[in-house]
């Protein structure tokens, strides 16, 4: 954002008032919170009326591929937004202290909302439908601890970012790079979670523990009897 130009509302000198990053980044709590009761109220049912199972690992599944898409969005528009940047003679490198100031030659702050809005929309599928597949999934005395866990997750990869990104600045590396990057490591965590679902039998599906000793008994006399 710092190599954009902030003022989405018209103006045409520093005068003019601008957006700043931390503002425009309210847009992503906005559409969350449209999209989640829209996705609940109008798009699951239409999906459940016309008989197509788009079940809860699904949802996630389609999450998940939204949010890695908004990554590679990212990245493919970051080097000609780096270009318009320094056409515009400012130095890359300080780029934070502009933080949307206006900026002739930059592209608008409003070339982020595609992203922003495919992001949101991973957002709203995969983390509601997460915590209530965790919660419905787990047994009546786990669910603390699996929703936990979910948490937990969402810990893991805040400190992986932490991690990975004073490596890529020591490494040099321009947003775009970056951006590709965690769209690689979102796109493998993608292919392994279609792996895992693709096994997982949901709990409905699976013989209750009066059941699973009664098959057990039949299959131990069927055992002997043979």
């Amino acid at each position: 954002y710092y190599l954009m130009n902030g003022a989405i509302f018209g103006g045409s000198d520093e005068t003019k008032s601008y957006i700043q990053s931390a503002q425009f980044g309210i847009i992503n709590t906005i559409l969350i919170i449209i999209l989640v009761p829209f996705l609940a109220s109008v798009v699951y049912p239409f999906c459940t009326r016309r008989g197509w199972n788009f079940s809860p690992q699904r949802r996630m599944a389609a999450g998940f591929f939204f949010v890695v898409l908004s990554f590679a969005i990212s990245a493919g528009l970051a080097p000609m937004i780096e270009d318009a940047f320094k056409s515009s003679g400012r130095d890359i490198d300080q780029a934070d202290k502009y933080d949307g100031t206006y900026c002739k030659e930059c592209y608008s702050a409003w070339l982020q909302f595609p992203q922003w809005f495919v992001l949101s929309l991973g957002e709203a599928l995969f983390s509601p439908t997460g915590v209530q597949f965790t919660y419905i999934e787990a047994g009546r005395q786990f669910r603390a601890v699996s929703t936990s866990f979910w948490l937990l997750s969402s810990s893991l990869g805040s400190i992986l970012i932490m991690i990975l990104e004073p490596v890529f600045a020591d490494a040099g590396m321009s947003s775009g790079t970056k951006g590709w990057a965690y769209s690689g490591i979102g796109l493998f965590g993608f292919f392994l979670y279609c792996l895992t679902s693709y096994y997982y039998v949901p709990r409905k599906l699976r013989p209750s523990i009066s059941e699973a000793a009664r098959l057990a008994k039949e299959a131990e006399f069927s055992l002997i009897k043979y």
